[in-house]
């Protein structure tokens, strides 16, 4: 397992092994420090994330991308699902991780969150990578609900601010 920091100070973890190329399995756990993650595969070997701090129960959503970006740059994307549902979000490169891949930060938290909780499906379009990057978001709701657990918040409470689950 190779855990790598992220920007302000999310964890992105990857772990040998874990990749799907079915997709749709979330991986919910702890790394060392206790910082809670659910993350999901791609056939292409990106993940997408969600990281929290236990302290603070604030969480970030992370995509960890093959597509090389300029760190501290910043894109407009489109996420659409398999709800037929197009929304604009904003993604920020925290630049090449040790393991060769790229870490960008999701600025909408709650639009991603209601996405994973909702859909089952994700093709997120923007710039670096015209043609999309896809993830199957089966099982992300109850991934999500694993780690409000964790961090003691109600699953049943959706109201928190963004940033927050």
């Amino acid at each position: 397992m190779r855990i790598c920091r992220g920007s302000a100070g999310a964890l992105l973890l990857i772990a040998s092994g874990a990749v799907s190329a079915e997709g749709g399995s979330w991986l919910l756990g702890s790394v060392d420090d206790g910082t809670p993650f659910a993350s999901t595969f791609n056939a292409d070997g990106e993940v997408l994330g969600l990281y929290c701090d236990v302290d603070s129960a604030n969480c970030v959503w992370i995509l960890g991308s093959n597509t090389p970006c300029e760190p501290q740059s910043a894109f407009a994307a489109r996420a659409t699902t398999s709800k037929a549902d197009a929304q604009a979000l904003t993604m920020h490169c925290g630049g090449k991780l040790a393991n060769g891949l790229y870490r960008y930060v999701l600025s909408e938290f709650g639009t991603i969150n209601d996405i994973v909780m909702e859909s089952t499906r994700l093709h997120l379009v923007f710039p670096p990578r015209p043609e999309g990057v896809d993830f199957d978001l089966t099982g992300g709701k109850e991934a999500i609900d694993g780690i409000r657990s964790r961090l003691n918040m109600d699953p049943a409470d959706k109201d928190e601010p963004a940033g927050k689950l």
